[in-house]
């Protein structure tokens, strides 16, 4: 019984070949649509397989997808046996039906029926109805349809090889991506670490460069205290000094007062001498070897001489200049009408000419002779 069992589950592989079975696919008419709306389609199929008649009926539910067809089958043999059965047949999409209902059933060579022993698509493993010693080593015929599916099954099998040669490849090519994304996160971790060294380092030298700036800071402001200092010393020095130079021009102009002033037994002059009334004294004093003098430190260009009207002096120094001096009471010249030389000689006797009239005086200190 174990061994019926076995005969009876039998795979007959699609594609292969044997010597003592040739199994053969049924035929059938053109399917009949009976019934179709949105929610699928009914349906009636009549085929035959050798001296068998088999007739499918069902409805298959509408849509794209792979979807289970649940169908009846009718089976009327050769002897009048007949029979029904409630199949299910896993179909691709609703439009392959008729291509799977032909392979729900095949012929064997001793003429006796199989059905598919399994609802999904590429099963190929077929039931006898009778038992038979001849089924031990039947199988399937390969038929335009079942070439096809192996084909389809190849080229997916190739595909699958393909797929995992790139899927290979892909993981090399993954595995040298991430070998260099670690090179490249170390290089990056390289370069963060020398960045931190270079940021530490400009930090180090600003602050060197901070501290030598005040340092020098401190030095240039040590020098300029030193230079404010040696200049307030020498402000000091010089304060001294202008002191100094006023004592000694109050000193020398006290002397010089002293000079001017006319000795007490003095005997006053007349302001204009009869000397000047006749004579010209333009050129030599009573001595005819001695020329005229004149302060200060420079040679005697006033020229004294009698007018009509009182005394003219004449400066040639200046541009033709001529003060009238009228006699009178004395009184200071103003610098517009005064002469450049203020002292003159005439007849051996000195005045000073920057009063009006011309007034005598004692011979000044410090003369110098003409060149």
């Amino acid at each position: 019984m174990i061994v019926k069992k076995a005969l009876l589950a039998v795979l007959l592989a699609v594609g292969s070949l044997s010597v003592q079975a040739a199994p053969a696919l049924q035929k059938c008419a053109p399917i009949e649509i009976s019934h179709t709306d949105l929610s699928g389609l009914s349906y009636h199929l009549a085929c035959d397989a050798g001296k068998w008649h088999l007739g499918y009926t069902g409805s298959v539910p509408a849509g794209e997808d792979a979807v289970n067809a649940q169908y009846r089958l009718s089976i009327d043999g050769p002897d009048g046996v007949s029979m029904v059965q409630n199949r299910v047949v896993r179909l691709p999409a609703p439009a392959r039906l008729a291509q799977m209902l032909m392979r729900e059933a095949v012929v064997l060579d001793s003429g006796e029926l199989a059905l598919r022993d399994c609802k999904e698509i590429g099963c190929t493993l077929y039931r006898p109805m009778v038992e038979s010693k001849s089924l031990i080593k039947a199988t399937v015929t390969v038929t335009p349809e079942s070439k096809r599916l192996m084909d389809e099954g190849a080229a997916l099998k190739a595909d699958i090889e393909q797929l995992k040669v790139e899927l290979s490849s892909a993981r090399m090519e993954r595995d040298t991506a991430q070998r260099e994304l670690r090179k490249t996160q170390d290089a990056l971790n390289q370069m963060s670490a020398e960045l931190t060294g270079y940021r530490l380092e400009a930090d180090s030298i600003k602050q060197v460069k901070s501290s030598a700036s005040q340092e020098e800071l401190q030095a240039r402001i040590r020098q300029l205290e030193d230079e404010v200092a040696s200049a307030k010393s020498a402000e000091v020095r010089a304060m001294h000094t202008v002191v100094e130079v006023m004592q000694a021009n109050r000193t020398l102009t006290q002397r010089l007062r002293e000079l001017d002033s006319p000795p007490a037994d003095t005997k006053k002059v007349s302001p204009i001498p009869d000397a000047m009334k006749s004579e010209d004294v333009r050129g030599k004093d009573d001595d005819s070897n001695t020329p005229n003098y004149m302060l200060p430190y420079e040679p005697c260009h006033n020229v004294m001489e009698e007018g009509q009207s009182g005394l003219h002096i004449k400066d040639p120094g200046k541009q033709d200049f001529t003060a009238l001096v009228s006699p009178g009471t004395h009184h200071q010249l103003d610098k517009k009408t005064r002469p450049a030389h203020r002292f003159a000689r005439v007849k051996g006797q000195w005045y000073d000419v920057w009063t009006d009239p011309p007034t005598p005086i004692a011979p000044p200190a410090k003369l110098h002779r003409n060149s």
